[in-house]
């Protein structure tokens, strides 16, 4: 009995310690462009259930203005539809404006926005840029009960991009 709860105990330790070390994604550096996208990748692959039951991925990139930006475009875009989602890229006033997102009837004659029933938008704002490592705020938009973010930071150190979070929030 003792040897198998310390097995488990074992396995228990390794799996906690394993989901909270950061990873590294190996990626051509292309300066700003890979750590934002590797930061947006890291975010799409830590929350899968709020985008299975999507079709569309929308990306506000208004916060964005750097010279690689077209390239974070593409790279974005590449992946969402190797993931079989199709790309737009939008804010979320644009989703409005399209008729994305749906609305409640309010009592208090303000509508409320509920939710992209069939799709999540990805926010991008950064917070500060320098050599080899970037931090930006990153969120995913469902709806007012499923949205998540964080502060991601991205090193390129050995050939890599590190992706790091921390002060993660969940609505």
């Amino acid at each position: 009995m003792l040897k198998r709860s310390l097995i488990l105990f074992s396995l228990i330790s390794l799996a906690f310690l394993v989901g909270c070390t950061n990873h590294k994604i190996t990626t051509e550096p292309d300066a700003v462009s890979s750590g934002y996208f590797e930061s947006i990748k890291s975010l799409y692959l830590s929350y899968p259930s709020i985008t299975s039951s999507s079709t569309i991925l929308a990306f506000d990139f208004s916060n964005l203005d750097f010279e690689g930006l077209d390239t974070l475009k593409d790279l974005v875009k590449e992946f969402t539809e190797e993931e079989g989602y199709t790309y737009l890229e939008a804010t979320m006033a644009d989703l409005i404006e399209l008729g994305y997102i749906e609305f409640s009837d309010s009592m208090n004659e303000i509508p409320m926005p509920l939710g992209f029933s069939n799709g999540v938008l990805f926010e991008i704002t950064p917070v500060s840029v320098e050599e080899n490592r970037l931090v930006t705020e990153l969120s995913m938009w469902k709806g007012n009960l499923s949205a998540f973010g964080s502060t991601f930071t991205a090193v390129y150190s050995n050939g890599a991009w590190v992706i790091s979070t921390n002060t993660v929030w969940v609505s």
